[in-house]
């Protein structure tokens, strides 16, 4: 009887927990927010002046069976002709035990004006397609517990799937030692419930700045060797708001960095919790044209002794006309 009590305890959470998710819709998120520049703010595509294929893989809480596992694929090419930029952006993210999904594939657009010889601004917009859905199959409800096996009318009475548009938009203002940047995500609050109800997804606003500080002479018309890039993002969605805040140590082909994740200073959305959830190291080099970076988030929260953290990986191949002469204003992040 108790084992039975156990089994039920454990699926009602999972329930639970699937319903939480439905209802506040939060978006997946990554720690090396800067390598996925694409996903962070529209505006970024091509920033970089060149073409850029890039992927990012986050797995978090790996210790947790049905851990949360996110990736990102995209494309972006600058457009000098256009002044502006191109790009396609495929996301995908998959939650807990009952495999509950999230897919994405959207088209970028961004267009810059220089607003002096030392600054440029960027808007960007971004459109596409957003599918959820869930695999009733995979999870054990009460009702067929007591039933022996019988179908739940929870899945009976559902769709598996959820098909919406989804529309963003962002600019970003930077010059070759400042970048600061505004992104406003599903400005339209498409609705993405799988219980045949309503569940509008919050609009996600994100605040995010960086600066390099030069800590040697540049040579040769070239940045030098040595630099360090502070940073942060700062995330508001529904009711909930996190700070991504902290900085990089670069040499050459090379980036070091230690992050903390919280909202510190503000009070708890609820008693007992705390405002406090990461810290994380990263590090990150550069192979010719291929930049690669590995994050590991050590998780200070409550959580710390089940869940194992996170882990990240991004890997981002930039290539450029050979006979590109025009001088561009380049944005201060890291080399990966």
């Amino acid at each position: 009887m108790k084992r039975y009590r156990n089994i039920k305890t454990a699926f009602s959470v999972i329930l639970l927990i699937v319903c939480f998710q439905d209802s506040m819709g939060q978006d997946m998120q990554f720690t090396q927010f800067y390598a996925a520049q694409t996903y962070l703010n529209p505006a970024f595509t091509g920033i970089h002046g060149c073409s850029k294929v890039s992927s990012n893989f986050r797995d978090q809480w790996p210790s947790i069976p049905g851990s949360f596992v996110s990736y990102t694929f995209s494309y972006d090419q600058n457009l000098p002709s256009l002044n502006g930029s191109l790009g396609v952006l495929f996301t995908n993210d998959k939650a807990g035990s009952g495999k509950l999904r999230s897919t994405g594939i959207n088209l970028l657009y961004a267009y810059e004006v220089p607003i002096s010889k030392t600054w440029m601004v960027r808007a960007g917009l971004q459109g596409g397609i957003n599918s959820r859905n869930i695999n009733y199959n995979d999870l054990i409800f009460g009702d067929q517990i007591a039933r022996g096996g019988a179908a739940t009318s929870i899945h009976a009475n559902n769709s598996e799937m959820a098909l919406y548009a989804d529309l963003s938009t962002g600019t970003v203002v930077y010059s070759q030692n400042y970048w600061i940047g505004l992104s406003a995500h599903h400005l339209n609050r498409p609705n993405q419930s799988l219980l045949n109800d309503q569940s509008t997804v919050p609009v996600k606003y994100s605040l995010h700045a960086g600066t390099r500080i030069q800590l040697d002479e540049p040579t040769n018309s070239k940045d030098g060797k040595y630099a360090i890039y502070p940073a942060f993002n700062l995330k508001s969605q529904g009711k909930f708001d996190q700070l991504d805040l902290g900085l990089y140590y670069g040499y050459s082909v090379m980036t070091l960095g230690i992050w903390y994740r919280g909202i510190p200073l503000f009070k708890a959305y609820e008693p007992g919790y705390s405002n406090h959830d990461a810290v994380a190291l990263l590090a990150g080099f550069v192979v010719d044209k291929l930049q690669i970076g590995y994050s590991y988030d050590i998780t200070v929260s409550r959580l710390k002794t089940s869940t194992a953290g996170a882990h990240e990986i991004t890997l981002n191949y930039i290539f450029c006309k050979a006979n590109k002469k025009k001088k561009r204003i380049v944005v201060p992040c890291p080399k990966f």
